[in-house]
């Protein structure tokens, strides 16, 4: 569900051209399968991967957790500014 808002958000905001990055190979592979997800969690999923499609040039993309260490930073700093910030360091 964090994802499928930050998706949303990300194409209100008109972003395009970007690697949407992901330290979760669970979450990741299913965004990139062209087949119709049947899980619990489909609906969730297939308006995720409707709203890669929506956006120009995003590019999901797997990453290991020590290489994302940058974004968790970020969000932890983000939480103690102001909570709606949250999220934001996977876009930088």
């Amino acid at each position: 569900m964090a994802v499928h808002a930050g998706l949303a958000w990300t194409a209100e905001s008109g972003f395009q051209n970007f690697i949407f990055e992901n330290d979760s190979l669970q979450i990741t592979s299913p965004l990139l399968e062209p087949s119709l997800n049947s899980r619990m969690v489909g609906p969730i999923v297939e308006d995720a991967k409707a709203l890669l499609r929506s956006i120009t040039g995003v590019t999901p993309s797997h990453v290991r957790r020590q290489v994302n260490g940058v974004a968790h930073r970020l969000d932890r700093i983000a939480l103690q500014v102001d909570e709606s910030c949250v999220g934001l360091g996977i876009l930088l």
